[in-house]
């Protein structure tokens, strides 16, 4: 009797292991595709052998992640010695796995549409000539995001064409390719709907670009470089990468720039601007600087980083603009030797102003003594924030701040050792 009630027991609890298998797979197909799209694309495969219900459930997932990694046996793909242990006969095996499984998995959706195409590759020639065509594919199921990510650093491969589907794109994210004039006629003439373009450690290889619907830019660790294949620069060409996008709010930019400028024509919509440009010190790229940051004048907050001493070459001929809107300001790393040039003329041009942000920056001894303070109109200014680390000389920025003190009434100075 005792035994028999055991093993009802036992019995019992299968069934109810069971029924909660079975909770899962009623659930309706979108709750199980959204779980499935938090998954990589190998992963949502393989649930296909789960039960005849989860068959055929990932030929119409919304969301695709193909990740190389998968088949590689690597989480990473960022160094010269991680590419070195991708060779060899098992490696190879490993990426032609790969090719095929993506392949097929392209070739055997069912045609629904797409949300989110995402494609992570080692960037070998082969799989470069193959990612063309595999986001040609993805593409034709109108995706409304689109990220690829070569992760060859040695050499940028070329960013595959846009195609007539990228139409419906509102984000695109890359990594690692090279961009051509192409790409941008292509951002132009096919992505009527792109909001969101995000480029890190990209090759900027085109002129202009422009696209009106465009709200988000990054341009992260990227280099400008207009040299051809060849090797060699064409004299003839203009030598600044500029980007028209007239409805921009938002741009993130961290940009070495020497021989090559950068620049964002007209934003009336901005609203907020993380800016990192590191120009060499001719007198031109330091005039460009200057005119980059007078295009920023809408932004409600502004983090700049890495700017020069001598900012504006040529003051007495170049009127900076009222910053009406701007409410924060984060100076990092900028060079105050040019007597503080540059922060006094946002407090002379930001009536708004409330709160100023100053870190890591360098300062020589002595020179608030030599300052020109002009006309300073920004009486809202409620908090500063210094922060620094020894020998940086901040109490030169405190005489500044003291000095003008009359016209910040309601300013408090706050001191950070980092």
């Amino acid at each position: 009797m005792e035994a028999a009630s055991r093993k009802k027991v036992r019995g019992g609890g299968g069934d109810s292991n069971s029924s909660a298998g079975d909770k899962l797979s009623n659930l309706p197909d979108v709750l199980l595709h959204a779980i499935l799209s938090c998954l990589k694309a190998r992963q949502v495969v393989q649930t296909s052998v789960l039960s005849k219900r989860w068959r055929h459930l990932w030929r119409s997932v919304p969301c695709l992640d193909i990740d190389e990694r998968e088949f590689l046996g690597t989480t990473e793909l960022d160094s010269d010695e991680e590419f070195a242990s991708l060779s060899g006969d098992a490696a190879r095996n490993n990426r032609e796995k790969f090719e095929e499984f993506t392949d097929s998995l392209l070739v055997h959706r069912n045609g629904s549409l797409l949300d989110t195409f995402q494609l992570r590759i080692s960037g070998t020639l082969y799989e470069r000539f193959d990612a063309t065509r595999w986001i040609r594919r993805g593409l034709k199921c109108s995706p409304k995001v689109l990220r690829f990510y070569d992760h060859n650093k040695l050499i940028y491969g070329p960013m595959p064409n846009l195609n007539s589907s990228s139409g419906c794109l509102k984000k695109l994210h890359l990594e690692g390719v090279k961009l051509y004039d192409r790409f941008a006629e292509q951002i132009t003439s096919l992505c009527f709907f792109l909001e969101v373009l995000e480029l890190r450690s990209c090759c900027l290889s085109f002129l202009e670009m422009a696209c009106p619907t465009l709200k988000n830019l990054v341009v992260d660790n990227c280099i400008i470089d207009f040299r051809d294949d060849t090797d060699i620069i064409d004299t003839d060409v203009n030598d600044e990468l500029s980007i028209t996008a007239p409805h921009l709010s938002h741009l993130h930019v961290v940009l070495d720039v020497y021989d090559w400028a950068f620049s964002v024509n007209s934003m009336p919509s901005l609203v907020e601007a993380t800016i990192y440009l590191q120009y060499n010190h001719s007198l031109d790229m330091l005039y460009r600087q200057w005119q980059f940051l007078s295009n920023l004048f809408n932004a409600a907050s502004l983090e700049l980083s890495g700017l020069q001493e001598l900012v504006m070459p040529n003051a007495e001929q170049v009127e900076f603009p009222t910053f009406t809107n701007l409410r924060s300001l984060l100076l990092d790393q900028y060079d105050m030797r040019d007597n503080f040039q540059l922060l006094l003329t946002f407090l002379q041009k930001s009536p708004n102003l409330e709160k100023l942000t100053v870190r890591y920056c360098k300062f020589s001894k002595g020179s608030s003594q030599t300052v020109n303070f002009g006309d300073i109109q920004c009486g809202k200014l409620k908090s500063t924030k210094i922060m620094y680390v020894s020998g940086d000389n901040s109490r030169e920025l405190v005489n500044v701040l003291l000095d003008i003190s009359e016209n910040l009434p309601e300013n408090t100075i706050t001191l950070t050792k980092l």
